[in-house]
């Protein structure tokens, strides 16, 4: 959910030419795939060494 909000004020903040504040959001939804990415990357490596 938060990459999604981040993805929806990044449209906002880019339509209203508020750049820094679409600037900050781009890496905040940068950051909230990254933690998807490790989350995602850590439950693979659990299940497959069962």
């Amino acid at each position: 959910m938060n990459v999604a909000a981040a993805a929806g004020f990044i449209v906002n903040s880019g339509v209203n030419g508020a750049y820094p504040s679409a600037a900050v959001n781009v890496i905040w939804a940068g950051l909230g795939l990254l933690a998807l990415w490790n989350i995602r990357k850590a439950r693979r490596s659990s299940t497959s060494v069962m």
